[in-house]
């Protein structure tokens, strides 16, 4: 979170993390997903009035700020923008090491990840 954060601070005149994360919402939705469990979440949105990332709740329509989810689902969002990212690059590499991704992670979304 803290180079998230980072970006958020640093540059949020250029909001370069916000047009990311909205330009590609459906894509890392999707990765998002597949990575965590229970599917809770509907949307993920960058609120440019706050400069914060939310997750929208599919029950309620409710935002749901970084700070109000568990480790395991930051963890979970992180790697989908990354992977995003990754899939982005014209010449990025074909395989993506992670030094231990699911820390904070319950063993069913550890499989989900692995899967």
């Amino acid at each position: 979170m803290v180079v998230i954060n980072d970006l958020l601070t640093n540059y949020s005149e250029t909001k370069i993390l916000g047009e990311f994360i909205n330009n590609n919402e459906g894509q890392i939705q999707e990765i998002f997903e597949n990575i965590h469990s229970p599917k809770e979440f509907s949307k993920i949105v960058f609120n440019y009035s706050s400069n914060t990332v939310v997750l929208k709740r599919k029950i309620s329509d409710q935002d749901v700020p970084l700070t109000k989810i568990s480790s395991g689902q930051r963890s979970a969002l992180a790697l989908s923008i990354f992977i995003a990212l990754n899939k982005k690059l014209k010449n990025g590499p074909n395989m993506i090491i992670f030094d231990d991704p699911v820390t904070y992670t319950d063993d069913l979304n550890i499989l989900s990840f692995l899967d």
